[in-house]
């Protein structure tokens, strides 16, 4: 039951990211096309990076479902980009901030609620 659960939510962070990418891309809205990793770091190790990361989430994965619904979740809307348009859209401006989209925001909540649960949660919190 959890597992479904996890797959729902992964499929939701996956889904909602890429429609509100091609409604960005559709109505022309600002946007940049990052070929480095989040926070448009990395540019000239991003395949690297991304195998690296996927093998982080899984290890999340199987010890903490939710945040690993959202860390994969934002990995694969950012590798589909990736894979299909040569680099993963970034829309999101702030003026202090490079510029970074719902995965990333997706995979930095996971880690957040991971790292947390890590130090002061068990298991059975999830």
């Amino acid at each position: 039951m959890m597992v479904k659960r996890w797959l729902i939510l992964t499929a939701l962070v996956l889904g909602l990211d890429q429609a509100i990418k091609f409604l960005v891309i559709s109505n022309q809205v600002d946007y940049t096309v990052n070929q480095g990793i989040a926070w448009g770091l990395g540019k000239e190790l991003s395949w690297q990076l991304i195998i690296v990361l996927l093998l982080i989430g899984l290890t999340i994965w199987s010890k903490w479902l939710w945040p690993s619904a959202l860390i994969i979740g934002g990995g694969l809307s950012n590798l589909i980009d990736r894979v299909i348009r040569g680099g993963v859209i970034d829309h999101i401006n702030w003026w202090f901030v490079p510029s970074f989209n719902m995965a990333d925001v997706m995979i930095t909540i996971g880690a957040i609620i991971w790292i947390i649960k890590e130090f002061y949660g068990t298991k059975s919190d999830i």
